[in-house]
Parts: structure tokens; sequence; C-alpha cells
């Protein structure tokens, strides 16, 4: 919280956690489009739904999670691979490029 009378001196930048400016991605899967605040939202739901899926084993959040994750990041890596056309021999590329970003 700030106080009202120092509300004026305040300055903001605004940081792209994705690159570039902030404008509709023409994604048709819209996993490119996703923020990493959004993409944390995505693959928790994902790890909810596979641990109901597996009984709600006792124990075993990590494994969900992981598992979830990916799941999301080949579904990224596949649509980057599609954006860009398909090219032939350049799926581990996409992997490695979407895992590398992910991980930063």
């Amino acid at each position: 919280m700030v106080p009202n009378k120092e509300l004026e001196a305040l300055t903001a930048s605004m940081h792209f956690s994705r690159c570039g400016p902030l404008e509709p991605d023409p994604d048709p899967l819209g996993v490119l489009a996703e923020t990493k605040a959004g993409l944390d939202k995505v693959i928790r739901e994902r790890a909810f739904l596979l641990w109901e899926q597996a009984g709600r084993p006792d124990g075993r959040a990590d494994e969900f999670w992981y598992l979830a994750q990916y799941r999301q990041w080949c579904e990224r890596a596949y649509a980057l691979w599609e954006r860009e056309g398909c090219p032939e021999g350049k799926a581990d590329e996409h992997w490695w490029r979407t895992l590398n970003f992910e991980r930063s």
C-alpha cells in the first residue's frame, strides 16, 4: 500500500515475461499465448485432474505436477513447430527451445 500523497511520485515500467509487446497471438491452440502465471494455472489444473483420474493417491503430488508440466510443454513445442510450418527434422529443436524458455 502506498499513501495517497506519494502516488504522484510513483513511476511504473512494464515487464514482458514472454518478451515483446502485449498483443494477441495468432496461435489457434492458445498454448503459445499463455503467460507464465497462466501456464502455472493450467499445469495446476491438469495435475489435479490427473491426480483425480488416478484415484487421488496420497504422497504423489510432485509426480502429477511434473507429468502435467511435461504434457503442457509438449503441446507448446508442437504448437510452435506447427506454427512454423511443420519443418521436417526440426521437432527436437522446437522441444529444446520450449524447454529452455520455460526453465528460464
